[in-house]
């Protein structure tokens, strides 16, 4: 479950429009002359961010392509790194279009690439992926095992930030099962963690989940 987020005013949303327009421009020239030069690894790179752009801008078809495009290049020259980013960037396009079987098969995969890799803050940023899917499907045990692996990785990379939010996910869980004072005393936890290293952008979204868990539970009675 997210939560809810502020309304982007009419010229806000025109100003960024317009960003992403003169950055995909930026990236497909990059792209050009990364073909110009046989320079195999930038031209992963660019079409990974021409892809990013495309889906920005709402260009879904586009976007998906270029994103298959990067993750064939990256397969091609044998960066597993690059290999991995992209899955987990497929997976986070499908599961934004509210599709779970074919994100969970990328996280799944990514996450087998950073267990190769040895690289733990890939392996959590996928496990708690994963677990977004399994609370997505309504399987709130699953999901907050996924969750706890992924805040228990955090914990020991000293990762402050990602273990608050890894504890944010955790509190939603709490709060979806109808346990609303064990979640929102999580969700208060978190807070504070993220007030420590001064994170204002996860603590503003933290904030809004307890307004928005404290007025469904206010409804409720």
């Amino acid at each position: 479950m997210d939560c809810k987020n502020g309304e982007i005013a009419p010229e806000s949303a025109d100003t960024r429009a317009e960003e992403l327009l003169d950055s995909l421009a930026s990236a497909r020239e990059r792209l050009r002359e990364a073909q110009n030069s046989d320079d195999s690894l930038n031209e992963a790179e660019s079409l990974f961010e021409i892809a990013t752009l495309l889906w920005e801008i709402g260009r879904v078809n586009e976007s998906l392509h270029s994103a298959r495009e990067s993750l064939r290049k990256f397969g091609a020259i044998g960066d597993l790194r690059g290999e991995a980013r992209l899955l987990s960037k497929l997976g986070a396009m499908h599961y934004e279009r509210g599709r779970l079987a074919k994100p969970l098969d990328y996280f799944q995969s990514a996450l087998r690439i950073y267990a190769d890799l040895k690289d733990a803050r890939g392996q959590a940023e996928q496990i708690r992926h994963i677990g977004k899917i399994c609370e997505a499907q309504g399987d709130w045990s699953r999901a907050l095992f996924q969750f706890t692996k992924a805040l228990l990785i955090h914990r020991e990379l000293g990762s402050t930030k990602q273990e608050a939010i890894d504890m944010r996910c955790i509190g939603l869980v709490f709060c979806q099962q109808g346990l609303e004072e064990r979640g929102l005393s999580i969700l208060f936890d978190a807070v504070e963690m993220l007030k420590s290293v001064k994170a204002e952008d996860e603590l503003m979204k933290t904030k809004r989940c307890i307004d928005d868990m404290t007025v469904q539970d206010d409804r409720v009675h």
